[in-house]
C-alpha cells in the first residue's frame, strides 16, 4: 500500500500539490485552535470544579439562598442563543478537526520518512469522526440517553486520535495533538456534567430564575454512574502520564508549533524575526570557530542528520549514534551521564569547578574518606555535596548535601550511610522523553560511583538563595545564548543583550512574546560576568570536541573573572522558543557540509569541521590529546 499510493500521487503532481496547498491553508487555523486548546488544560479542571460546586450549592435549602432577579429577556436570549448554539458550534469545530486529522494522516504521501500504516490509521480515525458528526450514528446505540453516548464517543475518539498523532508525528501533529488533547478534556467535562445530571439542574436553574431563585430538586447519581465516571478519570490520568508527558517535554521547541504561533500572532512574528536576525549575526562567529578554534571528536561525527531536522529529533539522533557505537566499546556519553567521569575530565582539562574531595567506585574507600572528613572537619567548606555519579537525572535525586554534623559517627549511620547504600543500588532512568528507550539502554552501562564535592562559594543572590546559575548553549565552539533557571523570563544573547519574556497565566510553560527590558541582570554585562561565562562555556565545548552542548555555569557576583562549571547536558530539555529552530540549523549545517565533502559534492556555505585525530574515549582525553 505504501509504494502503490505514493506511486499514484507521484504520477499525479497536481493532486499532490493540492494536498500540500490544502495543508498550508489549514496551518494557521490549526495553530489558532492549538493555542486555544492549550488553555483548556487549565480551565477544564476549573470548569469541573465549578460543576462540582454547582452540584453542592443547589442542594442548599431555598430559605438559605440569596434572592435576586434577572430580566426574562436576558435569560431567553442566553438560553436560545448560547445554550442551544453550543452543540451546533461543537459540530462545526469537530468537523474541522477531523478534516485536519485526515490531512495530517495523508502527509506520508509527500513525507517519505513517516509510517504509512500509522498515517492511514490516523486518516481513517478522521473519516470515522466526520461520519459520526454528519450522521449522528451514535444515536442508534442502545441506552444512548442513559450514558450520553454522543459526548462519550467524541471524546474517546479524540483520545485515540491524540495517541495516533503522537506516534505518527506528522507535519501538523504538534497542533493537532493539543487540539485533540483539549477536546478530550473538554468532552470529559461535558460528559461528567451530563452523567451527574447537573445539566438538568442547570435547566431548572434557568427556569426558576424566570420567577425567583427558589428550590430545585436533583437526584443523587447512582453508584454505577459515579463508578463509571471515576474509571474514566483514572484512564485519562494514565493516558496523560504515559503518552502526553513525553510529548509535553519537547513540544515547546518544535518548529511546527512555533510557526503556528507566528501565523496567528504579530508579537510572535516579531519575536521569530528577531531570533532569525540574531542567528544571521552569529553565523560568521560560528564559522570562524569552526575554521580556527574547534576540532570535532570522531565520536560526535556519527550523528545522522538531514536538513530541516527539529531540535528534539537531533537529540534523539545523537543518542542513537551513541547506542550504535556501543558495539565499538565507545562510551563517550559518559562525559555527561557519569558524573565521576565528567568531574575527572574537568580536572584533567583544568576547567574551573568547585573542588572535588574524592571520587569513589568502591564503597570502602568512600567510607574511609567520610571518616577522614570527620577527623578534620575544619578543613572543608560546607555543605559538602555527596553525588551519586550514575544518577544524573533530576528525578533520580542523586545529590545530597552534608554538613559538618552529618559526618559525626552517629549522623553518618543515620543520615549518610543509608542514603549511599540506597543510591548505590538504584538504577538510573530517563523517563518522559521521546528518547527514553535509547537513553535508558545507554544508562544501563553505567557503574555505581560516588563523588564528594565542595560547594560553590559565590554570593547567593538568586531568588531561591542558591548560587546564580546560567545554562549556556554552545554550537561548534561558539556560545550562542544562555538561560537562567532562576529568571525564566530572561535570555542572554551575545553582544551584551538580553531578551525579555513573561509567563502566560493560562499556560505557564509558554512564554509571551513581549520584549520589555528591565535591569535585574544588567550588572552581569556591566561587570564583565557574561564575557567570562561565554569564554568558560566555549572552553568546555572545545576541550570535549562536541558539536552542540549545554554548559551550566555558576556565577560569582563578587568575582566576575571566576565563574565555575556545575555540569553539562547533551540532551537539554529547556525551552528555547523561537531560537530552537535556529540552534538546530546551526548544528546541522556543518554536518551536512562534512557529508557533502565526503561525497565530493558541491561546496557548502558552512566550513567542513576538522576531525580531531584521536582514538581516546571522549571522557578520557587529556590536555595533550585535545591539543594534538
Amino acid at each position: 500500500a505504501k509504494f502503490t499510493i505514493r506511486a499514484v500521487v507521484n504520477r499525479a503532481p497536481s493532486s499532490r500539490a493540492l494536498l500540500v496547498e490544502l495543508f498550508g491553508i489549514m496551518t494557521p487555523i490549526l495553530g489558532l485552535l492549538s493555542k486555544t486548546f492549550l488553555f483548556v488544560r487549565l480551565w477544564t479542571f476549573i470548569s469541573l470544579g465549578a460543576v462540582a460546586a454547582f452540584y453542592v450549592l443547589h442542594k442548599i435549602p431555598a430559605q438559605h439562598r440569596a434572592k435576586f432577579t434577572i430580566r426574562a429577556k436576558t435569560l431567553d436570549w442566553l438560553y436560545a442563543n448560547v445554550i442551544t448554539g453550543i452543540p451546533k458550534l461543537a459540530r462545526v469545530l469537530l468537523f474541522l478537526i477531523h478534516v485536519g486529522v485526515i490531512c495530517d494522516g495523508l502527509s506520508f504521501l509527500w513525507h517519505t520518512e513517516l509510517a504509512p500504516v500509522l498515517g492511514m490509521l490516523t486518516a481513517l480515525s478522521g473519516i470515522l469522526g466526520i461520519a459520526i458528526v454528519v450522521t449522528d450514528c451514535h444515536k442508534r446505540i442502545p441506552y444512548a440517553d442513559e450514558i450520553v453516548s454522543g459526548v462519550l464517543i467524541h471524546w474517546i475518539l479524540a483520545l485515540v486520535q491524540s495517541v495516533l498523532l503522537v506516534k505518527y508525528n506528522g507535519p501538523g501533529a504538534i497542533n493537532l495533538v493539543w487540539i485533540t488533547f483539549g477536546v478530550t478534556h473538554l468532552g470529559m467535562a461535558v460528559w461528567m456534567t451530563l452523567l451527574l445530571k447537573v445539566d438538568n439542574s442547570i435547566k431548572k436553574f434557568f427556569e426558576q430564575l424566570r420567577r425567583l431563585f427558589s428550590s430545585m430538586e436533583c437526584a443523587i447519581p447512582s453508584f454505577r454512574r459515579i463508578l463509571f465516571g471515576s474509571l474514566f478519570v483514572v484512564v485519562l490520568g494514565s493516558w496523560h502520564s504515559f503518552l502526553i508527558s513525553p510529548w509535553n517535554n519537547t513540544y515547546k521547541n518544535d518548529e511546527r508549533y512555533i510557526m503556528s504561533m507566528v501565523s496567528t500572532s504579530s508579537a510572535a512574528a516579531d519575536a521569530h524575526a528577531r531570533a532569525h536576525e540574531y542567528y544571521l549575526s552569529q553565523v560568521p562567529h560560528i564559522k570562524a570557530s569552526l575554521q580556527h578554534r574547534f576540532t570535532l571528536h570522531p565520536y560526535f561525527a556519527q550523528t545522522e542528520v538531514r536538513q530541516g531536522m527539529r531540535l528534539e529529533r537531533l537529540y534523539h539522533q545523537r543518542l542513537l549514534s551513541f547506542e550504535r557505537q556501543l558495539a565499538l566499546n565507545a562510551t563517550g556519553f559518559m562525559i555527561e551521564k557519569d558524573k565521576c567521569a565528567m568531574l575527572n575530565f574537568f580536572q584533567q582539562q583544568n576547567i574551573r569547578i568547585p573542588r572535588v574531595v574524592g571520587i569513589f567506585h568502591e564503597k570502602e574507600a568512600m567510607y574511609k574518606m567520610f571518616e577522614q572528613v570527620q577527623t578534620s572537619s575544619t578543613s572543608y567548606n560546607y555543605p559538602l555535596f555527596v553525588k551519586a555519579c550514575h544518577l544524573t537525572q533530576g528525578g533520580d535525586k542523586g545529590t545530597k548535601p552534608a554538613f559538618a554534623k552529618n559526618f559525626t559517627k552517629g549522623h553518618m549511620q543515620k543520615y549518610l550511610f543509608p542514603w549511599v547504600e540506597k543510591k548505590w543500588r538504584q538504577r538510573p532512568t530517563d523517563d518522559n522523553r521521546p528518547w527514553s528507550g535509547t537513553m535508558n539502554h545507554l544508562l544501563s552501562y553505567l557503574k555505581p560511583g560516588i563523588a564528594l564535592q565542595t560547594p560553590f562559594r559565590g554570593l547567593r543572590i538568586s531568588p531561591e538563595h542558591i548560587p546564580l546559575e546560567t545554562k549556556v548553549e554552545v554550537v561548534w565552539g561558539r556560545a550562542y545564548l544562555a538561560l537562567f533557571p532562576d529568571y525564566h523570563d530572561i535570555i542572554a544573547l551575545r553582544g551584551g543583550k538580553f531578551e525579555y519574556t513573561d509567563r502566560r497565566a493560562e499556560a505557564p510553560e509558554q512564554w509571551t512574546n513581549g520584549n520589555v527590558p528591565d535591569d535585574r541582570l544588567k550588572w552581569m554585562v556591566d561587570g564583565g560576568h557574561m564575557e567570562a561565562v561565554w569564554a568558560l562555556a566555549e572552553d568546555v565545548a572545545r576541550a570535549i570536541g562536541i558539536d552542540e552542548i549545554r554548559v551550566d555555569v555558576f556565577v560569582d557576583p563578587e568575582r566576575p573573572e571566576s565563574p565555575m562549571v556545575n555540569e553539562i547536558s547533551l540532551s537539554s530539555g529547556h525551552n528555547y522558543m523561537f531560537h530552537a529552530a535556529n540552534l538546530a540549523r546551526a548544528w546541522i549545517g556543518p554536518h551536512i557540509a562534512r557529508l557533502a565533502a565526503e561525497r565530493s559534492e558541491s561546496k557548502s556555505v558552512w566550513p567542513v569541521p576538522i576531525l580531531r585525530r584521536t582514538t581516546k574515549q571522549v571522557h578520557l582525553q587529556t590536555v595533550a590529546s585535545v591539543n594534538s
